[in-house]
């Protein structure tokens, strides 16, 4: 073990999201492997029991506490001695790299969103004062480099987030499930996300109401938490409200996906876009179609009209016609399922995912 990379990851906090996940994710699998991690963070709220074991260094970022957060990554690292320091935002690289210079460590910087950034805002300066200063940077989709007019190439790579398909689900039964949720209808459409300014839950519940002025027999599920949540939910009028469930945030979600017949992910466009979902990743590797909207990472991970659709932003109608085409052909559901797990199990297995990030690793301290 003592022969094996030791590795220094900084996140700002460790909450539950996207790149946290993956972070974890990517952080057992090294464990697994022998790896000897330390895990730098700026939050004391940890969502992922998993790696309470390992060494986890609480620091702040505010104040005259930066200064003191900056100092003390000196010795951490002088205490660790890294070789590799992977940071997961470029704020966090930009307050490690000062340690890293001085211990002579290589830094990596990562790219985890795939929207357009403004030349000469203050993070367009911040992103790109990071990448200058990183040995490399590692984005999670094509659509993210091009966010910042970056292409693959020795120092900016693409490695695509990693879903474990053949762990052991301990999934509840579906029909208990259904009943403890409430579900009374044929057709289950669900949305997992955050209730967040760049998710378009509004074009969801939209498509919805559309769908049930004509037919009866589909509920829809929003899953998930966020400050839109109640101004939404209370905008749903009282003919529908019955059609629509909003379950909170929730610690099965991989059992609710499976009384999913289709899993839908929109984005707005306006605020943000998805890099490489975790949400469409999961939903796709329990063979369930998917509908997302035709930007960022989902031109990636989705190949329209072959395992899923991708249509245009804020685009209500092209959503509701969608739905109906797949929860009124079992076929086409089966197979646009299929094909979707098999895309998962191909191209965004965490062994890929795991594998590509030691390769980036060694490929540096060579």
């Amino acid at each position: 073990m003592s022969n094996k990379l030791k590795i220094l990851f900084i996140i700002e906090s460790l909450r539950r999201g996207g790149k946290e996940r993956q972070l974890i994710e990517l952080i057992k699998q090294l464990v697994g492997r022998g790896y000897v991690i330390t895990v730098v963070v700026f939050d004391s709220t940890f969502a992922y029991a998993e790696i309470n074991g390992l060494n986890i260094n609480i620091l702040k970022k505010n104040g005259i506490n930066l200064f003191k957060s900056i100092f003390k990554l000196f010795t951490i690292i002088k205490k660790t001695k890294p070789k590799i320091i992977h940071s997961w935002s470029a704020l966090t690289t930009l307050l490690i790299y000062p340690a890293a210079k001085r211990y002579n460590v290589k830094l990596i910087d990562s790219i985890r969103y795939a929207k357009s950034i403004k030349p000469l805002s203050k993070k367009w300066f911040i992103s790109n004062l990071a990448f200058l200063l990183s040995d490399r940077v590692v984005a999670n989709s094509n659509a993210g480099l091009k966010t910042h007019h970056k292409v693959y190439n020795r120092k900016y790579k693409v490695i695509y987030n990693g879903y474990e398909c053949h762990k052991k689900l301990q999934l509840s039964d579906i029909v208990e499930l259904k009943k403890k949720l409430g579900i009374k209808k044929k057709y289950v459409v669900g949305m997992v996300a955050t209730f967040h300014p760049g998710k378009d839950y509004k074009s969801f519940i939209e498509a919805g109401k559309k769908i049930l002025e004509e037919r009866s027999d589909v509920c829809f599920m929003c899953i998930g938490e966020g400050l839109q949540k109640s101004e939404l939910e209370n905008s749903i009028e009282e003919k529908y409200r019955s059609f629509f469930s909003f379950t909170g945030k929730r610690d099965d979600v991989e059992s609710i996906i499976e009384i999913f017949d289709v899993g839908v992910l929109l984005s707005n466009i306006n605020v943000s876009a998805e890099g490489i979902s975790n949400a469409l990743t999961e939903i796709m590797a329990a063979r369930k179609p998917v509908i997302a909207t035709n930007a960022g990472g989902n031109r990636e991970l989705i190949t329209n009209d072959k395992d899923g659709f991708l249509i245009d932003a804020f685009a209500v109608e092209q959503l509701a016609n969608k739905i109906k085409l797949l929860i009124d052909n079992d076929n086409l559901r089966t197979e646009m399922g299929q094909l979707a797990r098999e895309k998962i199990q191909h191209q965004f297995s965490v062994e890929k995912m795991v594998n590509s990030y030691l390769n980036t690793y060694q490929g540096l301290v060579r």
